[in-house]
């Protein structure tokens, strides 16, 4: 994957506004609260580069609000919102659907909204914060150096509650942090909610626990009860105790990961518990601290064409009345499955991309072979120093979804 940040290529152009009226900030007003709350349905609220210390509510409203070039990363960087420690940075909490549309922004300086919850109120949300029959899309933010604190403490970076569904398209959600007792998701966290994260790097994330009780879930991601989907992403270097994921936990909850990677997180890659199940499509889970997955309590697993490879203990950890089924997947120290195999997969770097297969890798063209890659040497965009077949590759670049890295 990128080494980079991952850019929406969906992102809508703040030039030429299709319908409504368009609202600058600062030449029109001089808070992007005051541009939001002047907006009618369909307007666009089109922000300069700045620092703006403010935090925003989008009030169920039916706009874009966005920087005026979501696509250039020097502008995105320059056109801050800052919180400075007086709440969440963004909040979605009206009823927004998907034609709300935040964009190219770096969010920053957040410390979460006070809620209640099933198991005692806290804070959530330092970054973003989504609650109720919410469905905003986020794109191309940078939701940086947020902290949450206090209680049931979740979701450093953005938090989603009771119902909130938001998509998240190509954001980077670094080096936010989460401190409580418990606490969860130094990144994101989703209770009773089903967000989809596309092209989203995640990394750098960590969560302390304020009692030192091993009370910490998910460096990266955590959720409950909650469906949970992450396509073409990345989660790395993230931290939470040795006891539990450092990437991703989760309990009475599902996921889809679709041509993901998670590399280099503390303790587990992935926890599923209490009943949870997970998809791993076309993965690559390396470098974690512990295990690669642990499936525990009656939870469920299915890994096809994944690399679960040189993690700390063991690939895959199943305790408890729980079940991990795998096929054509490459997993250190072998498992019961058609097509699986043990091997080192020869990962190697190009064009800002780790973890790509190199040529000579046995992963190359062992994925199951009624699937065939989206690209391959087939292909006029495909690199012709980098043989490949049509049938599927096992890892984060193969199967239908292998397009990403030569975008």
């Amino acid at each position: 994957m990128k080494s980079r940040i991952l850019l929406a290529q969906l992102v809508v152009s703040p030039c030429v506004s299709a319908f409504g009226a368009d609202h600058h900030v600062p030449r029109d007003f001089g808070t992007i609260q005051e541009a939001i709350d002047a907006a009618n349905l369909g307007d666009w609220v089109i922000v300069h580069p700045g620092h703006y210390p403010e935090t925003i509510d989008l009030n169920g409203k039916a706009i874009v609000v966005t920087s005026t070039d979501p696509l250039d990363h020097a502008i995105v960087s320059s056109t801050v919102i800052d919180a400075n420690g007086t709440g969440s940075v963004v909040t979605f909490a009206s009823e927004e659907g998907p034609n709300t549309i935040l964009q190219g922004f770096r969010l920053t300086g957040g410390t979460g909204t006070a809620y209640d919850g099933d198991e005692g109120p806290g804070f959530g949300g330092g970054g973003i914060y989504c609650s109720g029959p919410v469905s905003p899309m986020i794109r191309s933010c940078i939701v940086s150096n947020n902290h949450v604190d206090g209680g049931w403490a979740r979701g450093g970076g953005i938090y989603c509650h009771e119902g909130a569904s938001p998509t998240v398209h190509g954001c980077l959600i670094r080096s936010n942090s989460v401190s409580g007792n418990p606490a969860a998701g130094g990144a994101t966290t989703s209770w009773e909610g089903s967000p989809t994260f596309e092209n989203v790097v995640m990394e750098d994330n960590w969560l302390i626990d304020t009692n030192l009780a091993d009370l910490t879930y998910g460096g990266a991601m955590s959720s409950t009860y909650s469906e949970v989907t992450v396509r073409n992403s990345i989660l790395r270097n993230n931290t939470a105790h040795v006891y539990r994921a450092g990437g991703v936990d989760c309990s009475f909850s599902s996921y889809l990961f679709e041509n993901c990677i998670l590399e280099g997180n503390s303790g587990h890659g992935i926890v599923l518990d209490n009943e949870s199940t997970a998809l791993l499509r076309n993965c690559v889970i390396t470098n974690s601290m512990s295990t690669g997955l642990t499936s525990v309590t009656g939870s469920f697993a299915t890994l096809l064409n994944t690399i679960v490879w040189n993690n700390g203990d063991v690939a895959i950890d199943v305790e408890y009345s729980s079940h991990v089924e795998a096929t054509y997947s490459n997993i250190a120290g072998g498992w019961p499955g058609s097509g699986n195999f043990e091997a080192d997969p020869v990962f190697t770097s190009l064009r800002r991309f780790d973890y790509l297969l190199d040529p000579d890798s046995p992963c190359v063209d062992s994925g199951d072979p009624s699937i065939d890659d989206a690209l391959s040497d087939w292909h006029p965009r495909w690199p012709a120093y980098y043989p490949n077949g049509r049938r599927s590759d096992v890892g984060a670049y193969g199967g239908p979804g292998n397009w990403d890295w030569l975008d």
